[in-house]
């Protein structure tokens, strides 16, 4: 524990009478002052004394913060994801003292485990992307950014998740908030007949889009779905999970978003992906085929028969036409798409090694732009990105950054599957497998999304590449004792 002997010696009496003192005087001196704001003061003071004597309440707050959290405008054009940001930055300042404090003691195993090699190799090179950025402020803040992603949920996962039960505590700190949130969600839309043309306008403060709002479910459906083997058939917890499942259910089906609803059920074949051992043929023939699919399109130009007809690409108010116009090209979204990809892929040719930099597109696209796929939303008023993860990696860090992201992310699966076949208890497995298709859904969606860095997607993102690396750790320490106890 980040944690010194003085403050190990206090017990409760001290803790009471130190914490009364200063409401005494926090109260006193406010009205003295007319302060008001002093009267505060003993949050701060207890939010210190658990972030120094168990900053571990603090990991579990992160978790719980997640689905509740809302976007705060600040001023400047700054902009703050509150509370899950600002727990991550003070998070991000405990692994900081930790390194220092007890860096010599830390297992090199940790260090030296293949996902979190790929993963600082990753983050590696999006540094060197950001020297060579066209705006190295915008960058760096990206940077940082992902920083505080990488270090509370995949650094401190490794160090405070000690066994499945602090990850069913951790499940269960996502689960509550993220029913209210839902619960709020279906009351609201139920108020307006469960209209699709308005399911963005009943999210707030909670969720930027529907995108977003069906995205945080579905990567929390596989981990739901296992907890219920972790109690009785038909006990309360038990019951209890099961109806959260069918909430969850419904609502994804009434968020009305089709990439989520298609990534639901590639978690069925992923599942068996994994068990029959075929990740690593499955994820070299994904890639193949997305690199196939663009090598194409751009082979003498092939894009161009798909331009979309202005007049007929529009958005759509039922959800039963979004999909008839999906199929036939005539949707917004798709075609807005097209729009920006094709100028991303003008951009890697102008920028293939270095990139533009992190964060960059949305200030650089505009001018490879082809006004033959232009639509009525392409203003871009929103300031949104590519929506494809891997063409903005590309785009923004070069085939370099590309290819560290892919190795990443292959690393994740191929040993994923193998730290899986591992386990030697039923809870693990299913932890490592949850694990496994929670990140899947995440890659499904980035084909047609970019939220890694999304507060309540990354979070998830790099807990689970944490929960890999653990688990096959806490196995290969299992198998180191097991020869002992025989």
């Amino acid at each position: 524990m980040l944690s010194n002997a003085r403050i190990e010696k206090l017990d409760s009496n001290d803790v009471f009478w130190i914490l009364g003192s200063i409401i005494l005087v926090s109260v006193f001196a406010a009205i003295a002052t007319e302060l008001y704001f002093l009267i505060v003061l003993p949050l701060f003071v207890v939010g210190a004394w658990i972030t120094i004597a168990d900053y571990k309440k603090l990991f579990y707050l992160l978790f719980i913060s997640i689905p509740i959290s809302i976007d705060l405008d600040l001023p400047g054009g700054l902009a703050l994801n509150f509370f899950t940001e600002p727990l991550q930055i003070l998070l991000t300042g405990i692994v900081i003292l930790l390194l220092i404090q007890q860096g010599k003691n830390i297992s090199k195993k940790y260090l030296t485990h293949p996902i979190t090699i790929a993963l600082l190799m990753h983050m590696a090179w999006i540094v060197i992307a950001v020297l060579y950025s066209s705006d190295v402020l915008v960058s760096v803040k990206y940077l940082l950014a992902k920083i505080w992603f990488v270090l509370p949920a995949f650094f401190l996962t490794m160090k405070l998740v000690r066994n499945t039960e602090d990850v069913k505590t951790i499940m269960w700190c996502i689960l509550l908030p993220l029913l209210f949130t839902i619960s709020v969600i279906l009351v609201r839309h139920a108020a307006i007949g469960f209209s699709f043309d308005g399911v963005n306008y009943i999210l707030g403060p909670f969720y930027s889009n529907h995108v977003l709002y069906a995205s945080m479910i579905a990567i929390m459906f596989p981990f739901i779905w296992f907890m219920r083997r972790w109690y009785p058939t038909f006990s309360f917890k038990w019951w209890f999970l099961s109806f959260s499942f069918v909430v969850m259910m419904v609502g994804i089906y009434l968020s009305y978003t089709r990439a989520t609803m298609a990534s639901v059920f590639i978690v069925f074949g992923m599942y068996y992906i994994v068990k029959w051992r075929l990740s690593k043929p499955a994820f070299i023939l994904g890639i193949a085929t997305l690199f196939s699919l663009f090598f194409w399109l751009g082979h003498r130009n092939n894009f161009m028969n798909y331009t979309p007809n202005f007049e007929r690409t529009i958005t759509h108010q039922r959800f039963d036409n979004l999909l008839e116009a999906t199929l036939k090209g005539q949707d917004i979204s798709i075609a807005e798409r097209y729009y920006r990809w094709i100028a991303g892929l003008y951009m890697v040719g102008e920028e293939p090694v270095f990139g533009y930099g992190p964060s960059s597109f949305y200030s650089q696209y505009k001018s490879y732009t082809l006004t033959s796929f232009q639509t009525y939303v392409s203003g871009n008023e929103e300031r949104s990105g590519i929506h494809n993860y891997f063409l903005m990696i590309l785009v923004e860090q070069g085939i370099p950054g590309l290819f560290f992201f892919l190795l990443f992310s292959f690393v994740l699966f191929a040993k994923g599957e193998e730290i899986y076949h591992r386990q030697h208890d039923l809870a693990s497995r299913n932890i490592v497998m949850a694990s496994i298709l929670s990140l899947s859904i995440i890659y499904s969606l980035l084909v047609i999304n970019d939220m890694v860095e999304a507060d309540k997607i990354g979070v998830i993102y790099f807990f689970c590449a944490g929960l890999l690396v653990k688990f096959d750790l806490l196995a290969q320490k299992e198998k180191d004792l097991k020869p002992l106890n025989t």
